[in-house]
């Protein structure tokens, strides 16, 4: 299951998802819009030496806190 897959099930559920996880999921929603609206494109994004100002946008969170 992906991570926004786990978040999505767990508000679901009506667990509350807080700390690092919402953090980077913000931050590499963010930096997903920075690096398209810069021109790059779809093929390059995986290469972290492109953009490297946007490198957030590969993030993946480690955990992810839910409290029920």
């Amino acid at each position: 299951m992906c991570t926004k897959e786990i978040i999505r099930a767990a508000t679901l559920a009506d667990g509350t998802v807080f700390g690092g996880a919402v953090r980077d999921i913000v931050r590499k929603d963010y930096m997903c819009k920075e690096y398209f609206s810069k021109g790059f494109k779809k093929e390059t994004f995986s290469d972290p030496s492109v953009c490297p100002e946007t490198v957030d946008r590969l993030l993946v969170p480690s955990d992810i806190d839910i409290h029920f």
